[in-house]
């Protein structure tokens, strides 16, 4: 019988920050080291709308607050990654407008 590929030599790894922001961040900076034409906002703390998101192939998904500050480090992402385009996925209550404003402006 034929052989399968040899599995003992694939390589591991993680792509993994300190929280789950992070390694959405760290994501982006894998997949997207030269930048994107839109960056996607996705509430932290309810997955489904990331979830559904994952179909979209220009830019990342970066996870934030429901409302309040944007994280610094989300801030940073978006600036590194110069976007066209700042899109929240889900309605205002998934993604309030001051959070998207901030992300715009950054």
């Amino acid at each position: 019988m034929g052989e399968g590929p040899d599995t003992s030599l694939r390589d591991g790894g993680r792509l993994a920050g300190p929280t789950r922001i992070d390694t959405a961040i760290a994501i982006s900076q894998r997949q997207f080291p030269a930048g994107a034409a839109t960056a996607y906002l996705a509430r932290a703390d309810v997955v489904v709308d990331a979830v559904a998101g994952g179909v979209l192939t220009d830019g990342p998904i970066l996870l934030v607050p429901s409302c309040g500050t944007l994280p610094p480090q989300v801030a940073e992402e978006i600036a590194r990654l110069d976007p066209a385009r700042v899109l929240a996925l889900g309605g205002e209550s998934a993604v309030c407008q001051a959070v998207l404003d901030a992300a715009r402006g950054s």
